[in-house]
């Protein structure tokens, strides 16, 4: 776990929020909660947003991906995002967005209809 730091995000999975060349700054938390963006690592550091804890589980997802990631456990969270470009992330509805989200997901997961797709991604677009 780190104690704080900020770098530039690569890619473009938590748009409209956190767009490719962002500037984020993490830190450490002792906690963690639905809406919560995390840094994790898998093969490589990966910043996305927690749409689900279910037990030492934690399911996160990319806002603008079609599909939830596979879930992982809390050790695997390196720190938490508190600002995004100088606008601090509580300035956000996260568990709204979460929930949205982990719908987006769920319903992608078992159909790829792009109407739905398209619904979400709009949706998540005006929600903040």
């Amino acid at each position: 776990m780190v104690k704080a730091g900020r770098f530039s995000v690569y890619g473009n999975s938590m748009l409209p929020i956190i767009a490719h060349d962002s500037k984020v700054k993490i830190a450490h938390a002792d906690g963690f909660s639905v809406g919560d963006i995390v840094v994790f690592k898998r093969k490589h550091y990966v910043l996305h947003r927690i749409v689900k804890i279910i037990g030492s589980k934690i399911i996160t997802k990319g806002d603008n991906n079609p599909i939830i990631d596979k879930p992982i456990k809390k050790s695997m969270i390196i720190a938490k995002i508190t600002s995004v470009n100088g606008r601090r992330i509580d300035d956000y509805n996260n568990k709204l967005i979460a929930q949205i989200s982990y719908i987006h997901g769920t319903i992608s997961s078992i159909a790829r209809i792009s109407i739905i797709d398209s619904f979400f991604r709009w949706l998540l677009r005006i929600s903040f």
